[in-house]
Parts: C-alpha cells; structure tokens; sequence
C-alpha cells in the first residue's frame, strides 16, 4: 500500500464543468482580457462585444476542466514526513514562475457566481507547466 501523502492528494487542475462557465478572465503582467458566455455565445469583453471564436474557446475551456496533476513539487511529502516547511512565500513562487510579475492566472465564473482560479508559471517539461 502507497503511504506517500501525494498519491492521496486529488489531481484534478480546475472542479468545474464547462456548462457552467459564465466568464473567463485572463490576466498577465497588469493587462486583462475578459470572455462571457451569453447564451451559449462566448464575446469578447471591452472589444465592442465582439463574438470569440467558439470552437477554440470550447476546446481551451474543455482542457482546463479535465486537466490533471502530473506531480506536485512543494510541499512534496514524497517522504512520507510531514516535517517539511509548509509555508508558501514570494520565494517559492519566484521559482516555479508563478510570481505576479511573470504568471498567468485564469479566473473562470460560474453561473451560481462562484470563481475558481489558475496561475500558471514557467514551462517544467514539453508540454507542461507549473500551476
């Protein structure tokens, strides 16, 4: 039997089901770029209400909803301890490109209202990155 705490941990990114994504913000180094989803029809907000492209607003809405965890590097209880030092600084963000001056966080709305985010940082492999 596994007793690593990080074969516990869930591995789902995001807990949303895309159906019910109302609006999307995307911000990196101070600018933001706001989506709604106003019937069915994503728009482009602050851009005379222009309609986004809906297939790849789909496909990129789709992909965060079943992303998944492929590991985890802090606090990494691979040891089984628990000792490690659990408390999240600037620092430690800094490193895994997740500070707010290089990040980019993804904020997805609900229709019930409730948020739920996702920083993202400095590419870890092909195809990965930190979040």
């Amino acid at each position: 039997m596994d007793l690593n705490v990080d074969a516990l941990r869930i591995r789902s990114l995001c807990s949303f089901a895309p159906e019910y994504i109302e609006a999307l913000d995307i911000r990196y180094q101070g600018n933001v770029v706001r989506f709604l989803n106003e019937g069915g029809v994503w728009k482009i907000l602050d851009s005379d209400g222009r309609s986004a492209n809906q297939a790849r607003m789909s496909e990129f809405i789709n992909a965060f909803s079943e992303a998944k965890i492929s590991s985890f590097v802090w606090p990494s209880h691979q040891s089984g301890s628990l000792s490690e030092e659990t408390e999240l600084t600037d620092a430690h963000l800094a490193a895994y490109g997740l500070g707010a001056e290089n990040a980019i966080t993804l904020a997805f709305k609900r229709y019930d209202g409730a948020t739920e985010q996702v920083v993202l940082g400095r590419e870890f492999s092909d195809g990965l990155v930190y979040a």
